[in-house]
């Protein structure tokens, strides 16, 4: 009788041990096991559940990413160099703006502030990243940075703009990337960039100014005007010009436009200041009117492509004085001088 019980104690212990092993190699091969009635499809208590992980992968983490993530490896060194989170960004823009075979990033990161002309406005900063490096471009001023960057090829190289908000006017700063560093083109910040023209005027700046007129008792230039200035890409030299003017007599504006256009357009109590022709063909006439307490100034243009005067937008044919004084280069630096017609 114990003979038969020892048997039977022996066989049961046997079973036991088998099914644990059973069950534990189910779980290393991670097949379901259950435990009072549950399964493993819920995660353990140290599992995070899907919404609660991290959305980009810390530069401190050991872990390998893929090659082709680099979006999220620029965002992540970003983050990590400057202690930004992922709700802080704005806009990013990630491409190879210097066309040398690897990419880079510009960011722009801060808070809503408001609305203006449909758009938000941001206070934050741009941000430049190249490789592990990140670097503050330009903090925001003046009203705020409008939420979207903007960016314009010419050539090989890919600008990058983002537009200051003033109260009246806009102000685009434009980046470039050359050799792997950010610089601030030669025509940044000289007012709104305006784009998407055509082959021969690439983009055009339009001017905010206060040149209306000098008031005598003031001692300043008062009025708020608007200009437009022109630019070109000169794909042999792989450069940006502007259209910039040479000056010229009455007599050359009289040759170009088939008549004399000082004596037709400006009174003779008027005074011509300046006059010059640019090499996109437009003939400008810079004048000053006075008056009881000051100075007024004016200014015509005459497009030799359509042979009409027009508005300061171009768009426009227009007989009327124009506000302000036209200068003949916004941006020296790259100023293109066209030679005069030979009479």
């Amino acid at each position: 009788m114990k003979k038969t019980m020892l048997s039977c104690l022996m066989i049961l212990s046997l079973c036991l041990c088998g099914c644990t092993g059973v069950a534990k190699q189910a779980d290393a091969d991670g097949g379901p096991k259950e435990t009072a009635g549950k399964t493993d499809d819920a995660p353990a208590k140290d599992e995070k559940k899907p919404s609660e992980e991290k959305e980009w992968t810390s530069l401190d983490d050991d872990k390998e990413k893929d090659s082709d993530d680099t979006d999220i490896n620029l965002k992540d060194v970003l983050m990590s160099k400057t202690g930004i989170s992922m709700y802080d960004f704005i806009d990013f823009s990630q491409e190879d703006f210097d066309n040398d075979g690897s990419e880079e990033a510009f960011a722009l990161t801060g808070e809503v502030i408001d609305d203006y002309d449909g758009k938000k406005l941001i206070n934050g900063i741009v941000w430049f990243v190249k490789d592990k490096k990140a670097e503050k471009v330009t903090g925001s001023g003046a009203m705020g940075f409008y939420d979207r960057f903007r960016t314009m090829t010419l050539g090989d190289t890919v600008y990058l703009m983002v537009d200051e908000v003033y109260a009246t006017s806009i102000v685009t700063h434009v980046y470039l990337v050359d050799e792997g560093k950010v610089s601030e083109a030669p025509f940044s910040a000289l007012g709104e960039v305006i784009t998407d023209l055509d082959d021969d005027i690439r983009f055009r700046i339009m001017d905010s100014s206060y040149d209306m007129m000098y008031d005598d008792e003031m001692e300043c230039m008062i009025g708020h005007t608007w200009k437009h200035y022109y630019f070109f890409y000169l794909d042999e030299e792989d450069k940006v010009y502007e259209y910039a003017g040479t000056s010229l007599s009455r007599d050359d504006a009289g040759y170009i436009c088939g008549y004399d256009i000082v004596g037709k357009l400006i009174d003779p109590k008027d005074t011509i200041t300046g006059m010059f022709l640019r090499g996109n063909g437009l003939l400008v006439i810079n004048y000053e009117h006075p008056t009881d307490g000051g100075k007024e100034y004016y200014h015509y243009i005459y497009d030799m492509t359509c042979d009409h005067l027009v508005d300061d937008y171009r768009d426009e044919c227009s007989d009327e004085p124009l506000c302000g004084i036209c200068l003949e280069s916004l941006c020296p630096d790259i100023a293109n001088y066209p030679e005069l017609p030979v009479q």
